[in-house]
């Protein structure tokens, strides 16, 4: 196996294994913002940084296997992402929540599915 090729596969590797996480984590910060429980402002900005990992490892895998992901929502999310920001800029907490847990969600999942499709 060549180093590209290792590169890929660690990194489909470790979607697998991070994107279920993010996937709970969309629950949790929407319930915790709900009520009002300290600290899920702080978990916000880990899922922000963390999903935005997602994104990059599904474009680079992209730019080096064009037929790989092919179907992931990355863009769907990176909207939806723009709009949880300015939700929450308008300090409206019941879209974030809805954003989260119906979309974003959603679109992780969508992720999973795809890799699901070609071979690990």
């Amino acid at each position: 196996m060549s180093q590209h090729d290792q590169l890929i596969t660690e990194t489909k590797e470790s979607l697998m294994e991070y994107v279920p996480k993010l996937i709970a984590a969309c629950d949790q910060i929407s319930e915790m913002a709900q009520n009002h429980q300290a600290g899920w402002v702080d978990l916000l900005d880990q899922f922000f940084e963390g999903t935005r990992w997602v994104i990059e490892a599904v474009a680079g895998i992209r730019r080096l296997e064009s037929d790989e992901y092919v179907h992931a929502p990355i863009d769907e999310i990176m909207n939806q992402l723009q709009q949880l920001a300015e939700a929450l800029e308008q300090k409206d907490m019941v879209a974030p929540c809805d954003i989260l847990q119906f979309e974003i969600k959603q679109g992780l999942k969508g992720i999973i599915v795809d890799a699901h499709t070609t071979d690990l």
